[in-house]
C-alpha cells in the first residue's frame, strides 16, 4: 500500500437535500486542498429526516447522491466514498448503500448495508432500522484503487460483526471504510471489529438525534469526531 493521505468527513445533514450536498462540498474541497486523495461521506450523507419522507423521496435521493459523488469525484479529482444513502427497495422499504467513485467519475464498488441497528436503548427510544430497510445480501466488495491501495466497504452497524471484517481481509483490504452515526462511533474504540482484522480502518460520522426533531445533538457535533484508525484501534 503507498502512502496517501486521506480525510474522514463529519457533517450534521437533514432532511434538505440541497443544503446537504453544499455542506459536503464544502468539506470534500478543503479536504482536497490539504492534501487528501481519498475522501470520505459518512452515512445519510444525502438526508437524515422522518422515515416517511425517506420513503416518499428515495428514488430522488438516489438519483441525486449518486450524481453528487460523480460530480464531486470528478470536479476536485479525488476518490470519494459516499453512503449509505437510501436507494428504492419495493414497497415501503429501501436499501442503505455506500459507493466508491474514482476520481474519473467510474463507480468502483457498491454496497448495500447488510447489519441492520435495531436497538432498545436504556433511555426508553428504540430504532428499528429494518422496519423500513432492506438488507443486503451480498458480501461487501474489495477494490484496487489506482494508485492508493485496496479498498472494502462496510456501514455503520457493520462494524459490531469482525466475520465481515475477516471477509475483507481475506480479499486483500488494506483498508476498511465505514460509515457511522453516533452511538456507534463513540464508543468506537471499545467496540470496533476491523481493527483485530489488520486493516487500516477509515470512519466519517454523522452526529445523532435527540427524542424530539428536529434538535440536533450539539454536543455530540463537538465531541463525535471522523476517526481514521491503524490496526489495534490506535487513531492516527
Amino acid at each position: 500500500m503507498t502512502s496517501f493521505l486521506a480525510s474522514a468527513i463529519q457533517l450534521n445533514s437533514s432532511a434538505d437535500l440541497t443544503a446537504n450536498f453544499a455542506a459536503a462540498e464544502e468539506q470534500i474541497e478543503l479536504a482536497v486542498r490539504r492534501g487528501a486523495e481519498l475522501v470520505g461521506l459518512p452515512e445519510n450523507f444525502a438526508f437524515m429526516g422522518e422515515d416517511s419522507q425517506r420513503l416518499e423521496q428515495a428514488a430522488l435521493i438516489a438519483e441525486q447522491a449518486q450524481r453528487f459523488l460523480i460530480t464531486m469525484a470528478r470536479r476536485y479529482q479525488v476518490t470519494l466514498m459516499g453512503g449509505g444513502y437510501p436507494v428504492p427497495a419495493g414497497a415501503g422499504l429501501t436499501s442503505n448503500r455506500a459507493q466508491l467513485v474514482a476520481k474519473d467519475g467510474q463507480i468502483l464498488a457498491t454496497y448495500d448495508k447488510i447489519h441492520l441497528f435495531d436497538v432498545d436503548l436504556p433511555d426508553g427510544n428504540t430504532y428499528q432500522e429494518s422496519a423500513t430497510v432492506q438488507p443486503g445480501n451480498t458480501l461487501p466488495p474489495v477494490v484496487e484503487v489506482p494508485g492508493l491501495c485496496r479498498v472494502g466497504l462496510s456501514i455503520c452497524y457493520d462494524v459490531r460483526f469482525p466475520e465481515l471484517y475477516r471477509h475483507l481481509a481475506a480479499e486483500g483490504a488494506s483498508t476498511g471504510t465505514w460509515r457511522l452515526r453516533v452511538p456507534i462511533c463513540s464508543s468506537f474504540r471499545r467496540r470496533s471489529q476491523p481493527l483485530p482484522a489488520r486493516i487500516t480502518g477509515m470512519s466519517s460520522c454523522r452526529p445523532g438525534r435527540l427524542k424530539t426533531p428536529p434538535m440536533w445533538s450539539h454536543r455530540h457535533k463537538r465531541a463525535i469526531t471522523a476517526v481514521v484508525a491503524k490496526p489495534m484501534a490506535t487513531p492516527w
